[in-house]
């Protein structure tokens, strides 16, 4: 991957703890290790889960989140921010309010935990339109982005025009994630500069653990999008797909089951097949 800095580019994961070690800001610092990125943190929530279950979410005084950014922005310069858990309207408020101007903020937006607990206020549901029209890019799963449209996603043409709609309602690029979809494929539909990409790569059968992958997913495409000098969200989120692939395809072992990957920084990537839509004549 071409370099565009002297040093160690930085970047910011806004969000919750994670005490399983899988997910959150936890999962957040791997990406970023693994494309030689410098990790800060401003925690959002302390939560107690483990890879089944979110058993509590403890939300952090949205005045010592707002701490954590200021400490973190007065020290370093950002490359970008990825942002997951947020947890209510002030944490939000906290995160808008502490980035500097023209710093790129990924947004994954984190509103129901695979377990089915609920991850944000309603108050803080409300303000997502404020955090979106920040973001330069979303990352929405596909159940999220049937929330946040209100409507059944059930095809590809549904899922590649709620992808435009989104852009078009927020001004930023989206990238919907496919991992939740059917078919032989994993295919990823991102919208940006007014084209669709369909990014696809051959989906793994039964993984033993997937804990956390929508994590990883944003938090590569921040630190890949700090570490190059021309880099467009296409490259980025091809990249951040393959990383997220071999994740799920190189589990690890424990005593007490499968842990989701972490792989060597360095290591050989898999290449992502990517095709416009509608196909470009």
């Amino acid at each position: 991957m071409p370099q565009s800095e002297e040093y160690m580019p930085v970047c910011l994961a806004a969000g919750g703890s994670d005490s399983g070690g899988e997910a959150g800001v936890q999962a957040d610092l791997l990406a970023f290790h693994h494309f030689g990125v410098h990790g800060c943190c401003a925690i959002s929530a302390n939560t107690a889960q483990n890879p089944r279950a979110v058993l509590s979410v403890n939300p952090v005084a949205s005045r010592v989140f707002a701490a954590q950014i200021a400490a973190v922005t007065d020290h370093f310069s950002l490359g970008a921010v990825k942002s997951g858990m947020l947890a209510s309207a002030a944490h939000i408020d906290a995160l808008l309010r502490g980035i500097p101007p023209g710093v790129p903020l990924i947004v994954d937006p984190v509103l129901i935990s695979t377990s089915g607990r609920a991850l944000l206020s309603p108050a803080g549901q409300a303000r997502l339109p404020q955090l979106f029209q920040r973001a330069s890019l979303i990352t929405p799963n596909l159940p999220e982005a049937e929330f946040l449209l209100g409507r059944s996603l059930s095809t590809l043409a549904e899922q590649v025009q709620a992808a435009a709609e989104l852009a078009a309602c927020y001004g930023c690029a989206v990238l919907l994630k496919g991992g939740h979809a059917d078919g032989d494929a994993s295919t990823d539909i991102l919208f940006t500069e007014g084209r669709t990409w369909l990014l696809r790569l051959p989906r793994l059968k039964n993984p033993p653990a997937t804990h956390g992958t929508g994590c990883r997913f944003a938090a590569a495409a921040a630190a890949i999008r700090s570490r190059q000098i021309k880099c467009d969200w296409l490259a980025a989120c091809r990249w951040s797909k393959a990383y997220v692939h071999l994740c799920i395809g190189s589990p690890h072992q424990s005593q007490s089951g499968w842990l989701i990957g972490t792989p060597d920084p360095g290591c050989s990537l898999p290449a992502v097949d990517f095709v416009s839509f509608p196909p470009s004549v």
